[in-house]
């Protein structure tokens, strides 16, 4: 009988330590993170040339504004009058040597080149034309540009003299 309880005693006393062992304490809590997404556009172009241009033919080109926007925010793309604009409701490219003869031009947001587009309700240097609207889906998004170029001056309506033309229109992204 000693021998029995002996051999429980060991028993119990080996449980009661390997459960004492085995015991965990375990403290929790939790961890907040968060951020804000800011309302933010980005905005890259594609040139247009008008290659060679004659005075007697009008000449067609495009190029691209691609805008990249948080996604769902709405903007609208406008482009100014450009460097040379005469004030006479077109754009004009200035001769790079004389620094002032003129080569009028126009700038659509159609490929039919039907609507101007400009900065009117915004800056308003180009109000003959409007801005572009659209909403982002957080990609980048394509805006063609059309346009029509003439070596015809603004001012005088005869042919510009030979030589290379140029403008810098700015592009807004209004958001």
């Amino acid at each position: 009988m000693k021998k029995s309880l002996l051999t429980a005693s060991i028993l119990a006393a080996g449980l009661a330590f390997s459960g004492a062992s085995q015991a965990v304490v375990v403290a929790s809590s939790t961890l907040n993170v968060s951020a804000t997404v800011a309302v933010d556009c980005a905005v890259t172009t594609t040139a247009v040339n008008f290659g060679s241009l004659t005075a007697t033919q009008y000449s067609t080109a495009s190029g691209n504004v691609s805008v990249t926007c948080t996604t769902g925010t709405p903007y609208t793309i406008t482009l100014d009058g450009g460097l040379n604009s005469p004030n006479t409701g077109t754009r004009s490219m200035k001769h790079s040597v004389d620094g002032v003869s003129l080569a009028v031009y126009a700038l659509t947001s159609d490929i039919g080149l039907i609507t101007p587009w400009g900065d009117s309700g915004f800056a308003s240097t180009y109000p003959w034309g409007g801005g572009v609207a659209d909403t982002s889906n957080g990609a980048a998004q394509p805006h063609p540009v059309y346009g029509q170029a003439s070596a015809t001056s603004p001012l005088t309506n005869l042919p510009s003299p030979a030589g290379v033309y140029s403008d810098t229109v700015n592009v807004t992204v209004n958001y």
